[in-house]
């Protein structure tokens, strides 16, 4: 299971709440209370919740929203958190409340407005983020959700209601001698523009899910209806099969299995490695430079000055090696 979330990079709140990082869970009632001031629409009153969202395209639409809104697509984000286990040491306040069930608790009418809402207390820790890729990077690898094939002029911003329609009548226009193997290559390629290092297989099964209403019947078969579809296309297993097959043919037959995918990802991650270990020695030698008992100020000044050098150093290595890995896809 997979959260998802879309911030601007002008913000000073991208993974912390409005009322910033803090290490003390919520009461149950502060807990409710924060939620009644984060339900309300428009609200400019920061709270201690941090918003995540089950559906990946919430989240990509979320992040169109805040490139229209002016902020340019190389610095719209969306982070992918993975759910934290149950036995951590702050369970209580790192695992996500469902903003559902905390609306029912707050008698709100429209509760179910809140599905796919996820909230966490404060922020979201850095070890639980396990991939980030920028707006501009999906558009540069063909995400076109907002592109008119014919003219390429850009779509107007369609609510998520709308937005799953379109891509659910796209998805589903199937070409007969593909079959539903068709819609598999389409979830496919999408999941792909996010990287190799993105979790592909939930997204691919995420977009499905997202954009198309299935259900088992009674006898055993399925029963999916495109959304914004009013009839449904009954299916059985090896309809299901194939859009697995789909799914598997452009993720690992046409990407993962490639000698050249291969070769650059063996080459990336004994870089990252190489440059990791380096890293940690001049880690090393600051310290035993600059870590004793015995320095006087000015010792203790040029030690800092060397130390905020050496990180402003390893985060341009770090830069770096990630252009390069976005470039080959990863």
């Amino acid at each position: 299971m997979y959260y998802t979330r879309a911030y601007a990079e002008s913000s000073p709140r991208q993974l912390v709440s409005g009322k910033g990082m803090s290490s003390q869970p919520l009461s149950r009632n502060e807990l409710l209370r924060e939620f009644e001031c984060h339900s309300v629409r428009h609200n400019k009153e920061p709270t201690a919740l941090v918003s995540v969202s089950s559906r990946i395209v919430d989240t990509v639409n979320r992040a169109y929203e805040l490139h229209w809104d002016g902020e340019p697509a190389a610095r719209v984000w969306i982070v992918f958190i993975s759910e934290p286990a149950h036995d951590t040491g702050r369970a209580s306040a790192i695992y996500p409340y469902a903003a559902e069930a905390l609306a029912k608790n707050c008698d709100k009418k429209e509760a179910k407005l809140f599905q796919y809402e996820f909230l966490l207390e404060w922020y979201i820790p850095e070890s639980l983020v396990v991939h980030r890729v920028s707006l501009q990077t999906l558009i540069d690898r063909g995400l076109d959700w907002y592109q008119s094939i014919n003219s390429g002029l850009a779509l107007e911003y369609e609510s998520t209601d709308d937005l799953r329609a379109r891509i659910a009548g796209n998805m589903w226009n199937i070409d007969e001698s593909y079959g539903f193997w068709d819609v598999g290559i389409h979830l496919g390629w999408f999941a792909k523009l996010f990287g190799a290092r993105a979790p592909v297989n939930w997204i691919a099964s995420q977009l499905h899910r997202d954009c198309a209403h299935a259900k088992v019947t009674r006898n055993g078969n399925y029963s999916i209806r495109p959304h914004g579809r009013e009839e449904d296309y009954l299916v059985d297993d090896f309809a299901m099969k194939d859009i697995d097959d789909g799914i598997d043919t452009v993720l690992i037959d046409w990407w993962f299995t490639q000698d050249e995918f291969i070769i650059d990802w063996e080459a990336f991650k004994n870089e990252n490695r190489e440059m990791e270990r380096n890293i940690d020695e001049q880690i090393e030698q600051w310290n035993d430079t600059w870590c004793y008992e015995e320095l006087d100020e000015r010792q203790k000044a040029a030690g800092d000055r060397a130390r905020i050098k050496l990180c402003n150093q390893f985060d341009q290595q770090r830069a770096a090696l990630e252009e390069k890995a976005v470039k080959m896809g990863f």
